[in-house]
């Protein structure tokens, strides 16, 4: 958990505090190397608008947008607790965050179940580092759940596309 959560948890005297961080920003090697490494992870690519409406009907969570200082920028701000956990340092920018955020003062717990709707979601990656022969599987796998017969499934070509290596052989 980001230090900053930690101090809201103690300043506001919470038994929890959760967060649950989305990206807003088109897949990038940093996001499977940091966040997923190895084959095992996947990208769920959900519908801003519908997940929102979920988070927002939860009681105890709110919902913003991560904002990155750098060090003069955080200088010269006056910070508040409730805030904290929506802000990073600047480094930390290319990750394009939004944050769902579960406070509760008198429930003690390490997860919370929030009921998303399949509509919610659009699409899935799997990870540049699944061998592709397993891939087909995993697609297929995913595709005999209910309700995700034609949801879009593909392995991320991040790491091996085949027309970005074309512009290479092609190069003059």
């Amino acid at each position: 958990m980001h230090i900053s959560c930690r101090n809201t948890k103690r300043e506001k005297k919470l038994a929890t505090l959760l967060a649950l961080c989305f990206s807003q920003v088109p897949e990038t090697y940093h996001h499977w190397h940091v966040f997923s490494k190895g084959p095992a992870g996947v990208c769920i690519v959900f519908d801003r608008a519908e997940l929102l409406n979920a988070l927002n009907q939860q009681i105890g969570i709110s919902v913003d947008t991560v904002e990155y200082l750098t060090l003069n920028e955080a200088k010269k701000r006056e910070f508040t607790v409730p805030r904290l956990p929506f802000l990073k340092r600047s480094g930390f920018k290319p990750e394009g965050e939004f944050r769902a955020i579960y406070e509760s003062q008198h429930e003690e717990c390490a997860v919370i179940d929030i009921p998303i709707n399949q509509s919610c979601i659009r699409s899935v990656s799997l990870s540049p580092w699944l061998n592709s022969s397993l891939s087909s599987s995993a697609i297929k796998a995913i595709r005999s759940i209910d309700g995700f017969k034609k949801l879009p499934v593909s392995r991320s070509t991040l790491i091996s596309n085949e027309q970005w290596k074309t512009f290479g052989t092609n190069a003059i």
